[in-house]
């Protein structure tokens, strides 16, 4: 399946999913009632044109169906309903339990949406073309460059198409914006798909049985091509821009409590609640494994799809995960961002992955994609991507800036100065 007939058909699933959680709590009570209908009418004998019976089941029946509209209607017209049962008091606040019901479900059918997408989406890569169409790309044209769905991914892949216009390599090249998670575009590498993306050394490390922690870059960058080189696939020269884990609670919190390490964190977990994307939850650099190396005993743990940063600010969060690229880096006067005391987090440092066949029919784009300023660093890809960011957010922009950034003639940018776009 060619790339766009995957992004369709990735739409066209996240319009379903939208449509399923806004129809789905309805259809699934008119399918209960439906079945209560039926199993009335077998009581009644009236699917057998029977003589009709009023009898206890019937009764029960009748007002099991009739149960749901009246729940329903008192969570509608009442705020709480208090009981007196054999001298126990329990009291029922129906608008509270609808709004946790309600939001609960809607937080687990989007993590598992979320879940099965991606899925979805490698199995659309695995299944949907050959690598014979891969091999006249690379031969013709275009290149096509993953991108992931954060503003650094996207920064660093429109890096990748202009360096090649700038250096003068004659093959096209377009970027394939949004392409998924990591599993997504190294599925679309492995099958031809796209052609390059940019990836984080201890990101692949894990999926690659390569352990990143206590080796210097070229070491982790040596052992991930060991592993892929009978895939075809070929790790680049790093930028000299990474893109690190950290932690960050609320500013008031670390104030309060003196909390300027992860370590301190930890001793005052049990007070705390901590959230984060499902995705963090899921990693094998994840939560758990932070949990055990740190000794972290939260009072709540959370798996939230809002942004970290959101939960800190609304006050549902007093710690989160971020990355070293996000803007919010800068909001010191909002957010304390904590010391790896202990050193958990390996460095995670950006370098492109290629198909092997690339390099082999235009070997000048390996020099070429190693050959990046040292000046692109992990200040200058937050920089560019709140210039990007600034000027729109449109792919147009984030090209620009990347040219713009592979210009040594060019100031270094500053976000304040970019024009609304």
């Amino acid at each position: 399946m060619k790339t766009d007939e995957y992004r369709r058909l990735h739409q066209k699933d996240r319009s379903l999913r939208s449509w399923a959680n806004r129809f789905g709590p309805a259809l699934l009570i008119g399918l209960y009632e439906i079945l209560l209908v039926l199993f009335l009418l077998v009581e009644l004998d009236v699917l057998a044109v029977g003589n009709l019976r009023a009898t206890n089941q019937a009764l029960m029946l009748v007002a099991l169906f009739f149960l749901p509209f009246v729940v329903l209607a008192l969570s509608s017209t009442l705020k709480s309903l208090r009981l007196n049962l054999q001298g126990h008091e329990m009291e029922m606040e129906f608008n509270e339990l609808k709004k946790r019901v309600d939001g609960e479900f809607r937080q687990m059918g989007n993590e598992v949406a979320d879940r099965l997408g991606d899925s979805q989406e490698i199995l659309f890569t695995i299944l949907g073309g050959s690598l014979g169409e891969a091999s006249r790309r690379a031969k013709q044209g275009p290149l096509l460059i993953g991108s992931k769905q954060f503003r650094s991914s996207r920064l660093l892949a429109h890096l990748l198409q202009q360096k090649l216009i700038r250096d003068g390599v004659d093959i096209p090249a377009r970027v394939v914006f949004p392409n998924g998670s990591t599993l997504n575009n190294f599925a679309g590498i492995a099958y031809g798909h796209i052609d390059a993306y940019v990836e984080y050394t201890a990101t692949a490390a894990p999926f690659l049985k390569v352990d990143p922690r206590n080796k210097d870059v070229d070491t982790v960058v040596e052992e991930l091509n060991e592993r892929c080189f009978d895939r075809g696939i070929r790790w680049l020269k790093p930028f000299n821009a990474r893109d690190n884990y950290f932690i960050i609670i609320r500013r008031d919190v670390a104030e309060s409590r003196g909390i300027r390490t992860v370590s301190q964190l930890a001793t005052h977990s049990p007070d705390l609640t901590f959230a984060a994307l499902n995705e963090f939850f899921g990693r094998a650099d994840g939560y758990e494994g932070l949990r055990h190396h740190y000794g972290f005993n939260f009072k709540n743990v959370e798996n939230r799809i809002a942004s970290g940063y959101k939960l800190l600010d609304e006050g549902e969060a007093d710690a989160t995960i971020g990355w070293e690229s996000h803007i919010e880096r800068d909001r010191k006067d909002k957010y304390a961002f904590l010391i790896d005391d202990r050193n958990y987090f390996p460095n995670y440092m950006a370098l492109p992955v290629v198909r092997a066949e690339i390099l082999e029919i235009h070997p000048e784009i390996l020099q070429v994609w190693s050959s990046f300023d040292k000046r692109i660093d992990t200040d200058a890809l937050r920089t560019n991507c709140e210039l990007a960011l600034n000027r729109g957010d449109r792919e147009d922009d984030y090209r620009t800036v990347a040219a713009d950034l592979l210009d040594p003639t060019q100031a270094p940018s500053s976000p304040e100065a970019a024009p609304a776009g």
